[in-house]
């Protein structure tokens, strides 16, 4: 194995990890924005409910007006519950996206060094190749020069 193959070989299994730890981390980004999606759900659908509660409880009744303010109040807290999983959930799927293109590079990085592995392998082998051959030709031709011609 000549030097610059085991250099190749080197760097295409420090790229490889490098893919490894790229594809984990986006594995944990969609793991992470899975769940702010499932946040978001939750969150809106408290404030959906919390919605009809406060309908129903309006409808043919009159509210005093500590318990309407202490109904709103709930209200815009269910409501910037759902502002703070969206965003928090908008931040996640950037997350996932930059993660993935990392991925992505990682994965191009690896098969271009395994190219150039692959590459100087088989430069090494056509090398080899003809040197049996030329060795194998000058074997015969002083075969012939002896005249034992097998």
């Amino acid at each position: 194995m000549s030097q610059r193959e085991r250099a190749l070989a080197a760097l295409h299994r420090l790229r490889d990890f490098q893919h490894g730890q790229q594809e984990t981390a986006h594995r944990l980004a969609q793991h992470d924005e899975n769940a702010q999606l499932d946040a978001l759900q939750r969150a809106r659908s408290a404030l959906q409910h919390g919605q009809e509660q406060a309908g129903s409880a309006g409808q043919g009744s009159s509210l005093d007006l500590g318990r309407a303010a202490l109904v709103a109040q709930l209200m815009e807290g269910l409501l910037e519950n759902v502002r703070d999983r969206r965003s928090a959930h908008e931040q996640a799927r950037a997350r996932t996206a930059l993660a993935a293109a990392q991925h992505l590079a990682a994965q191009r990085q690896r098969d271009q060094v395994g190219d150039h592995l692959d590459q100087e392998r088989a430069r090494l082998q056509q090398a080899s190749d003809l040197r049996d051959f030329d060795d194998r030709s000058d074997l015969l031709l002083a075969r012939r020069l002896r005249g034992d011609a097998t």
